[in-house]
């Protein structure tokens, strides 16, 4: 199998027709790697989207479809060095416990 590297972005041949592109900056193992499937058709290149999209993308050239591949693989990689969100806390409401202290004092 023939191996190109275009920026972080691994192309593996598939067969004469098919390539597998892949984020190298994951390990071999990890599922996410693997991008997508590019096919070269007549005069153009289809691109199967395995991650985020699961579409199909046309373009007019091969470098092209590796400049798309190569956002979407920075695009995860951004998303995986972002810190979580924080949830907000609000404490509890002061009137709602003077309420039930003074129901309790009734009795």
């Amino acid at each position: 199998m023939t191996h190109i590297m275009f920026g972080r972005i691994e192309v593996a041949r598939v067969d004469e027709h098919c390539w597998r592109l892949c984020d190298a900056t994951l390990p071999e193992d990890d599922p996410r790697r693997v991008i997508a499937l590019a096919e070269l058709k007549d005069e153009h290149v289809t691109v199967l989207w395995l991650r985020e999209r699961n579409s199909r993308s046309t373009f007019a050239t091969f470098e092209q479809a590796l400049g798309a591949a190569e956002k979407i693989a920075y695009k995860a990689d951004r998303r995986r060095a972002s810190r979580p969100v924080p949830i907000p806390h609000f404490p509890p409401r002061r009137h709602a416990l003077g309420s039930l202290q003074s129901d309790s004092n009734r009795t």
